[in-house]
């Protein structure tokens, strides 16, 4: 189960960065040590943007998942349950903010 959820934060960090597994954790070392502040990761360990613009939100919150599936010791780690919770949040926060996006882009 450890490491399933490992992998689970490395997964999401690929997504959220466009970046191959290989070094990952090393590529983006400046989102872990600050994952609230989006101001102070450097690349290549940012959101992709050929995935379009992220929400600075759902950048953090995505960032706060893989740290806390990332740490040291078992009983650091983000219990699965709350990723869960927290992945659902982003997603029900990224669908309340796609229909007021689109009516904003129609003429």
């Amino acid at each position: 189960m450890l490491t399933d959820a490992f992998a689970l934060g490395v997964t999401i960090l690929m997504v959220l960065t466009g970046l191959p597994s290989a070094s990952i954790r090393q590529r983006c070392r400046r989102m872990h040590q600050h994952p609230t502040q989006p101001s102070r990761w450097q690349a290549p360990g940012v959101p992709d943007e050929q995935a379009g613009s992220w929400d600075e939100g759902a950048m953090i919150g995505l960032a706060e998942i893989v740290v806390g599936l990332d740490a040291h010791w078992e009983e650091d780690r983000m219990p699965l349950p709350e990723v869960l919770e927290r992945l659902e949040a982003l997603a029900a926060a990224s669908s309340a903010d796609a229909p007021a996006a689109a009516s904003a882009d129609d003429p």
